[in-house]
């Protein structure tokens, strides 16, 4: 209802809820109707990476397909930009056939790396207890990501995890050393403004 009263041109209706997605199609499709019925923006759902998303089968009702997009680039300890990059292009392989498969375009509703040693293995590494800074791997990964993403006619923008909502804020200091995520003031925030320029 807030959505519609301000005119929100978009909404999510839901993030990462994979016990309450895979084999429930009905009842979110009633959902889906109920919100349509009070709603008259546009409306995706954010899936989790791997087998959430690719066993959606609701995608059919919404405007867009949702993904918190955390696929690895590499298992490898050391790749090389080049096998970072042909990473990404299996990634957005994948994600290519899930909306053809639906005619829909996809929305990454999430999508970042750690400045971390191996952010490439998985985005999602524990932020329990230290993890080493490695500003110049986040940036690699950003890069390797946009290049791979660049004019993808299906992909309708990205969210990146995560933009803090005070830019002073780097993820390395002020009382939080290992939340690493955020790309702002570090190199992954210039290879972001670079990629941004071309579209």
């Amino acid at each position: 209802m807030l959505s519609e009263i301000y005119k929100i041109p978009m909404m999510c209706i839901g993030n990462e809820l994979s016990k309450t997605t895979v084999g429930h199609e009905k009842q979110w499709a009633e959902l889906i109707n109920k919100v349509r019925s009070i709603y008259d923006g546009k409306i995706t759902y954010s899936a989790n990476w791997g087998e959430e998303f690719e066993n959606v089968k609701f995608w059919k009702h919404l405007d867009y397909i949702g993904l918190s997009e955390y696929y690895p680039l590499s298992d490898k300890s050391n790749p090389s930009d080049s096998e970072l990059y042909h990473g990404a292009e299996r990634i957005m392989s994948k994600v290519k056939k899930i909306a053809q498969k639906y005619n829909k375009k996809v929305v990454f509703t999430e999508v970042g790396f750690r400045s971390s040693e191996e952010p490439w293995k998985t985005s999602m590494e524990s932020s329990n207890g230290k993890r080493e800074i490695n500003l110049k791997n986040q940036e690699r990964c950003y890069n390797a990501l946009f290049k791979a993403a660049y004019k993808q006619k299906w992909l309708m923008g990205m969210y990146w995890w995560k933009w803090p909502s005070y830019l002073g804020y780097t993820g390395v200091n002020l009382g939080e050393p290992y939340d690493l995520y955020p790309p702002n003031n570090k190199p992954a925030e210039y290879m972001m403004q670079k990629w941004f320029r071309k579209y």
